[in-house]
């Protein structure tokens, strides 16, 4: 294989189009609202060929994790001063003649900025909700005091973010995954090229195409977001569509949420 191609330009016109289901299933999957035409079809080329060449060797992506802390989101502040644990100010150490003097942080102070953040399950759809200051330390609920909304709104706010990050992340893994199929198969096609441009040109099946149906394609993953399933009548479901309109992602790869 000693032709290396570089950019959309390098190709032929069957390879051009060779990854058209790959395009259409990661807008699918992302929820772009795009359909697959020349202008979608050379950006995406343009990202596959980004600081790569078919004479490069590929590593196929992994896919992320996802951290509670990633949807913090500020929904009111410290209602009183807080310590960072229940020992009282004056603290004896067991078995010590010293004493721990425990400071109150100015993050915990009142009036300071206070977080909530939710793990979700989505399979048990199970919802868990942690409040914590600008440290990410666990704050007691009795201390907070919401910035006028509701506990609804509160969780909402949350969830929403949650979803925005599910599409961000996942989106963007399922992203580097549809550039590693586009190389891929684009190897393929070089390492038979005229086999591939002569079953084209005679309307056969190509034998390089490797991905043309979802099937082979498995490690592109549907991006579950919350906002799907809440009832349309429910509170939080009201809350949540009240800031909260329809997630869209992209075919563009962000570094950032590798």
């Amino acid at each position: 294989m000693g032709t290396k191609l570089s950019c959309y330009d390098d190709l032929t016109e069957h390879e051009k189009f060779s990854c058209d289901r790959i395009l259409s299933r990661i807008m699918q999957l992302n929820r772009t609202g795009q359909s697959v035409d020349d202008e979608t079809r050379k950006e995406f080329w343009g990202i596959v060929f980004c600081n790569w060449n078919t004479g490069q060797s590929m590593v196929a992506p992994i896919q992320p994790s996802r951290h509670a802390a990633e949807t913090s989101v500020l929904v009111g502040h410290f209602a009183r001063d807080t310590r960072r644990n229940t020992r009282p100010p004056n603290y004896r150490v067991p078995g010590s003649r010293h004493r721990i003097f425990t400071e109150i942080p100015d993050n915990r102070r009142q009036g300071a900025d206070v977080f909530l953040q939710v793990s979700i399950n989505l399979d048990t759809q199970t919802y868990r909700y942690r409040w914590v200051d600008s440290e990410n330390r666990t704050v007691p609920r009795e201390a907070v005091k919401l910035n006028n909304m509701t506990m609804d709104k509160a969780r909402s706010l949350t969830i929403a973010q949650w979803d925005r990050m599910e599409m961000r992340v996942q989106g963007n893994y399922n992203v580097r995954m549809a550039v590693w199929y586009a190389r891929t198969q684009l190897i393929s096609h070089l390492k038979q090229r005229d086999d591939c441009e002569s079953a084209a040109n005679k309307g056969e099946e190509c034998p390089g195409c490797k991905y043309q149906d979802d099937a082979a394609m498995p490690q592109l993953k549907d991006i579950r977001l919350c906002g799907d399933s809440f009832p349309a009548d429910s509170p939080i479901g009201v809350a949540y569509r009240e800031h909260q309109g329809p997630i869209r992602g992209t075919i563009r790869y962000n570094p950032a949420f590798n």
